[in-house]
């Protein structure tokens, strides 16, 4: 007991040295927070490999695999076919319509102006409209005609084509799978018609040569036949099969035209006219382009053609531009719709959607009318293609399904999906823009996937907005540089003091991968549009890359948290709040209604939104803290020598001095000074 007094006597004397040594180190602040703070570029040492860390990493993701018999069990089963029960159906709809609010404002938004600088709700492209289709894909479907399995070599026993929606499994996570095709999907969508809010296709690639005088070049009228080197007129249609039962006949008569976009109709715009298609006559045997430098006006050339970039020069039946939310080109593509939902289905006697609809001889129907069953079509046309040709995409060196299980590994066991490490959302675009996943898909037309990058980063948009969690490049950059100061975080920051002997230890309560797990959530998942700030300046902005100067407030805002964590919890590795309050030289045990002046009952949310959101007070709720309060508690703090070259300072500090305001002030100088310091500040 004696021993036990001289040394608690030697830890106060140590104490008295540390306060005046904290001094010095809030002295010595204005020094390290006005560096150039370096964090990124400066030189971190090998970590070596933390076996306890990667065996708490895998019980915290093995938690959820109990039962070993659903290890084995994924959300797809390679041995059935693409359809899905109604549990697993309904588990996918009532989780979007749970996100109606977040689809809505963030993925049927549209530009104003073709500068896309401000966004409006799409008039176009609405959440009732997809979800009708969506549901109706899912359950329904389309079935195959049993003479066309047989040529598209499908299994007789089921011939049923549907929006797959996941396997049901003994894990009850098929549903995530579902969710992610449905993510997919929307990301496509929101890329190629619902930011422009546009159901027909526009008129957006320019040529410039020698007939153009306009070096930044022009828009030809004949994009309506084919736009980045493709024919419309036989998109798809490059084998025997589509050509005899599906394609559509080009029609050299037909007129039709494209709805004008907002874009063109504002007053003076300066974007093409929409697409259009009539016959070629004498008086004008070719079309001509748009030149924004004449008022908008469309020059018709009388002595020289005005090639589009296949070398077509009319609009003589080419009526088969890209329509629907994925803007689906091409007469293989619109026939398969008539096949199977319009008029075609309803001639063969088999179940048709649109009955009364002949798609090849009015494909303008899908867009040319604001009713609700033109709404509907829109988005059935754009599930049918992607069904038909990126979800059903099965090659012995790609297959969609099985890509897409792959893509998920990462969530499963992180709850996050890893943008930078996969070329999945690259893949898919190729698939609908070329016709594999792998561009060029013809060498002897090689052509770049369109708006491949917009494709990518609108997928991390459309999974935030459906609730599926995807890792940001802001948050990628904040987390290599945190596990690059890993092994200084736990052996210094998250450790806890002995109340037996005061030793220090590291905190079982508290572990590095638990914070990484909950930084990643609140970063890129957030709560209500509110987001912890790793150093993004907009969350809306920041999937398109985060910037090294904007890491160093991140670094500085996750520095004062763990300041705060490391003063409140950590050091006692305490969860729940412990009874510090002496009052008339006691611990009263009402100090569970509040301490230090403050009453939690009354701490109502009064903060714009949140009116309301408290929970009720229910008077007979009975429950006790997990973690006891400590009678001797001790504070672990970093050797001082790390920081400023001083002589080894003492460990351990007594918890009285936290009490007092201006000791704890000093504490958390000290230790945020300290995390500056471990944390990248050199």
């Amino acid at each position: 007991m004696l021993d036990y007094y001289h040394s608690f006597r030697t830890r106060r004397r140590l104490k008295l040295k540390l306060l005046a040594i904290v001094q010095l180190s809030f002295l010595f602040a204005s020094l390290v927070i006005s560096c150039s703070f370096n964090f990124l570029t400066a030189a971190a040492s090998p970590i070596p490999k933390d076996d306890s860390s990667e065996q708490h990493q895998h019980s915290s993701s093995d938690r959820s695999l109990q039962d070993k018999s659903c290890i084995v069990n994924s959300p797809y089963d390679p041995l059935l076919p693409l359809n899905s029960p109604p549990e697993v159906i309904n588990r996918v709809l009532s989780h979007l319509d749970e996100h109606e609010a977040s689809i809505q404002s963030i993925i049927l938004q549209s530009y104003t102006k073709v500068d896309g600088r401000e966004t409006r709700d799409s008039v176009q492209w609405t959440y009732r409209d997809f979800r009708n289709a969506l549901q109706y894909m899912a359950t329904t479907g389309v079935t195959v005609p049993p003479d066309v399995a047989r040529q598209l070599n499908l299994p007789t026993t089921n011939r049923k084509l549907t929006f797959f929606m996941g396997h049901a499994n003994c894990l009850n996570d098929g549903w995530h799978l579902g969710l992610a095709n449905v993510a997919a999907f929307l990301a496509q969508s929101m890329t190629l018609a619902i930011i422009d809010d546009a159901c027909d296709e526009l008129n957006t690639e320019k040529v410039s040569d020698d007939w153009v005088d306009w070096e930044e070049g022009a828009w030809p009228i004949s994009n309506s036949c084919g736009q980045r080197r493709m024919d419309y007129n036989s998109f798809q249609s490059d084998n025997d099969f589509c050509e005899k039962v599906y394609s559509c006949d080009v029609d050299v008569d037909m007129k039709m035209k494209a709805e004008p976009t907002h874009y063109y109709t504002q007053p003076t715009s300066t974007f093409p006219p929409p697409m259009q298609c009539y016959p070629r006559t004498v008086d004008e045997p070719y079309t001509g382009y748009f030149d924004p430098r004449v008022g908008g006006s469309i020059e018709i050339s009388q002595s020289r053609a005005v090639p589009n970039s296949l070398g077509r020069t009319d609009v003589e039946g080419c009526c088969w531009w890209g329509r629907g939310a994925l803007h689906t080109p091409g007469t293989c593509a619109m026939g398969k719709f008539n096949f199977y939902f319009g008029a075609k289905a309803a001639q063969d006697k088999r179940a048709s959607r649109y009955p009364s609809v002949n798609f090849c001889v009015n494909p303008q129907v899908v867009c040319s009318s604001n009713s609700s069953q033109s709404k509907e079509m829109r988005w059935m046309l754009a599930i049918f293609d992607w069904v038909d040709r990126v979800q059903n995409y099965n090659t012995p060196s790609w297959n969609y399904i099985q890509r897409s299980v792959h893509f998920l590994e990462n969530f499963s066991k992180s709850n996050f999906i890893d943008m930078d490490g996969t070329d999945f959302i690259d893949e898919i675009g190729s698939v609908l823009d070329q016709g594999c996943p792998n561009p060029p898909c013809d060498m002897r037309n090689p052509r770049l996937v369109y708006k491949a990058q917009n494709r990518k980063l609108n997928y991390v948009s459309v999974a935030k907005a459906v609730g599926l969690p995807v890792k940001s490049p802001a948050m990628s950059m904040m987390e290599d540089h945190l596990n690059a100061y890993k092994n200084q975080i736990e052996d210094v920051l998250l450790r806890s003091t002995s109340t037996v002997d005061g030793t220090s230890r590291n905190s079982y309560r508290y572990r590095f991968f638990d914070f990484m797990t909950a930084l990643e959530l609140m970063a890129d998942v957030g709560v209500e549009n509110s987001y912890f700030y790793i150093g993004q300046e907009d969350q809306s902005t920041s999937i398109g890359g985060a910037m090294m100067s904007d890491m160093k407030s991140g670094i500085f805002n996750v520095a004062l948290f763990l300041t705060q964590a490391v003063v409140n919890s950590v050091r006692d590795d305490g969860c729940d709040e412990h009874n510090t309050q002496i009052v008339n030289g006691r611990h009263p045990l009402s100090n569970s209604c509040g301490q230090y002046g403050v009453s939690y009952q009354d701490l109502v949310c009064t903060e714009a939104g949140d009116v309301g959101k408290e929970c009720p007070l229910d008077p007979s709720m009975t429950i006790t803290a997990a973690t006891r309060a400590l009678d001797l508690r001790y504070v672990s703090i970093l050797s001082f020598c790390q920081l400023c070259d001083l002589c080894r300072l003492a460990q351990l500090l007594s918890c009285d001095a936290l009490v007092k305001s201006t000791s704890a002030v000093h504490l958390r100088t000290s230790i945020s000074i300290s995390l500056f310091w471990i944390l990248g500040c050199r």
